[in-house]
C-alpha cells in the first residue's frame, strides 16, 4: 500500500508533462532553479516545428515563394515592398534604416544591462556565463529585489 502511494504522481513530486506552449514554458523559465531542465525545455522551444512530422520548413519556403510571385504579379520587386506599400513605413529602405538606427542605439545599452545582470547573478550564486535559459530567471530575481517589481502583481488575483 505504501509503495503504491509513493509511486503515484502528485502535484508536488511529479512526474509532470511540460508543453512548449507559453503558459507552461514561461513560468518554468521565470521561476525554476533546475538549469538542466530549463536548458532542455528552452532548446525544444526554440527548435519546435523544425524536424520530424512537425517540420514546417518546406511550407514556409512555399509561402515565401508564393508571396514573391504574388508581389511580382502586382508590380513589386518583393513581398516586403508590397507589404510596406500599404502602411506608413513608406519603403523597405526606410524600414531598414529605422532598424539599423534602433540597433545602433539599443545594442550598447542591452550589452550593459546584460553585464549588470551577469554580475547580479554571480553575486547571488550563479556560476559561469549566463545562458539564454538563465536570463528570464535572473531578470525576474533582479527586478523583484532591486526594484520591488513582480510581473504577477499586475493581475487582479494579486489584489485578493
Amino acid at each position: 500500500m505504501l509503495t503504491s502511494r509513493l509511486n503515484r504522481p502528485d502535484p508536488k513530486n511529479g512526474p509532470w508533462k511540460l508543453g512548449l506552449d507559453t503558459p507552461s514554458f514561461k513560468p518554468l523559465m521565470l521561476y525554476s532553479t533546475n538549469r538542466p531542465l530549463k536548458e532542455q525545455l528552452y532548446k525544444a522551444f526554440v527548435s519546435r516545428a523544425t524536424e520530424g512530422p512537425f517540420n514546417n520548413g518546406a511550407l514556409i519556403d512555399e509561402i515565401r515563394k508564393l508571396r514573391l510571385e504574388f508581389a511580382t504579379i502586382l508590380g513589386y520587386k518583393n513581398y516586403a515592398e508590397f507589404s510596406i506599400s500599404r502602411n506608413m513605413a513608406g519603403s523597405v529602405e526606410r524600414v531598414w534604416s529605422f532598424i539599423n538606427t534602433l540597433r545602433a542605439r539599443s545594442y550598447p545599452v542591452a550589452q550593459r544591462e546584460l553585464k549588470t545582470l551577469q554580475r547580479f547573478a554571480e553575486i547571488y550564486g550563479h556560476e559561469g556565463e549566463l545562458k539564454q535559459w538563465d536570463k528570464d530567471y535572473w531578470d525576474e530575481r533582479q527586478s523583484s529585489m532591486l526594484f520591488r517589481y513582480r510581473k504577477t502583481c499586475y493581475f487582479v488575483a494579486c489584489l485578493v
